[in-house]
């Protein structure tokens, strides 16, 4: 394990830093590429947190942080959620919708992986 892994203690790094690299640097991109065409990046259409109980409409794309707040990535993967009924959840709500999305997936890849 290298040395930067030491220090941050995530699974994974340096490996995955690579993907994360290139997807920020072309968010933080945006705004110095179109200044001065007035385009405003918005901070409530990109990478929009997961915990939010606002809207899904109004938040196109979200963002799973290391954090502890429903719905998080960090629960999910220890199984927190697994007991959850995905009719139970309102796909109205960012965080609901979030849990939805990771849980269905999760199921469908565990059923087709059965199913060999």
């Amino acid at each position: 394990k290298s040395d930067e892994y030491a220090k941050v203690r995530v699974a994974g790094w340096p490996r995955w830093h690579y993907g994360v690299l290139t997807m920020y640097s072309g968010h933080l991109a945006i705004p110095s590429c179109t200044n001065s065409t007035g385009f405003d990046k918005r901070d409530d259409l990109l990478d929009f947190p997961t915990f939010s109980n606002e809207s899904i409409g109004r938040h196109p794309h979200v963002h799973a942080r290391q954090d502890l707040i429903f719905f998080s990535k960090s629960h999910f993967r220890r199984g927190d959620y697994d007991h959850m009924q995905l009719h139970d959840l309102n796909l109205g709500k960012v965080s609901e919708y979030s849990t939805f999305m990771a849980l269905h997936a999760t199921r469908q890849y565990k059923l087709a992986i059965d199913k060999r």
